[in-house]
């Protein structure tokens, strides 16, 4: 079991260091800006850093492709209660999807007085600033750097097929990096809909397997593309091929 430690303590309206801790020997401290108003500097402060040790950093190596056999002990409760969907606070909803995404399965508990940590005085080595929708970026053959967006993942996890549910990142890199991902026509009014939706500019692309129904919507990017959303349809064919 990887057990991870993080505790805020809040130094400005909308700034806080994150004291650490991972494993036996491992610990620091990490300086946190909120980039908005907020009544929950700590809570935010602790999700940013516990997304940045597992799923940034080279602390756990290889990356954690899911969050079983992880432990994330945390002070703020308004994590535990975002992570079981009870929260009513928009920015921790918004920022605490990854522990039912990407790292869907990790174990968390509540406990402000870890012992392990660091002294509070401890100086930080390093500056992170909050971002509400961090992604993941990966190479792809047909569609060059694609991020994948929480939102995205959630909606891939709803859909996984039970022989990826072991490694479900892995299956979705694996689906989005294949050379045979093709851009399809789909009906006029699931168009719109996804438009609507996600669009920005109404711009929106979708792409599937030729032998699967589970579809991919990209939005143009600065950087290339983001994949925002994942689901399912029997009804459309691969553009130009009338298949």
């Amino acid at each position: 079991m990887n057990i991870v430690n993080v505790k805020a303590i809040q130094d400005g309206e909308r700034s806080a260091k994150v004291l650490w801790h991972i494993g036996k020997e491992k610990n620091g401290a990490i300086d946190v800006v909120i980039p908005f108003e907020t009544s929950n500097v700590e809570a935010l402060a602790e999700l940013a850093v516990l997304r940045y040790l597992t799923l940034e950093s080279d602390f756990f190596s290889p990356t954690p492709r899911s969050g079983h056999g992880i432990l994330a002990v945390v002070s703020k409760g308004a994590i535990k209660k975002a992570q079981k969907g009870k929260s009513q606070i928009p920015s921790i909803q918004k920022y605490s999807r990854f522990l039912n995404g990407r790292l869907q399965g990790i174990e968390l508990k509540v406990n402000p007085k870890v012992k392990l940590l660091p002294a509070e005085d401890t100086p930080a080595s390093m500056r992170l600033e909050l971002k509400l929708e961090p992604h993941d970026t990966i190479e792809t053959p047909a569609l060059g750097p694609v991020q994948i967006t929480d939102h995205a993942y959630e909606r891939w996890l709803e859909r996984v097929q039970e022989r990826s549910q072991e490694r479900p990142y892995d299956s979705l890199v694996k689906r989005l990096q294949s050379k045979d991902l093709s851009p399809v026509v789909i009906p006029e009014k699931t168009l719109k809909h996804k438009i609507r939706k996600y669009g920005e500019g109404n711009v929106i692309s979708v792409y599937r397997h030729p032998t699967e129904p589970i579809h991919y919507g990209f939005l143009k990017t600065p950087g290339g593309l983001a994949l925002v959303t994942v689901f399912v349809r029997n009804d459309t064919l691969i553009a130009g091929t009338g298949a």
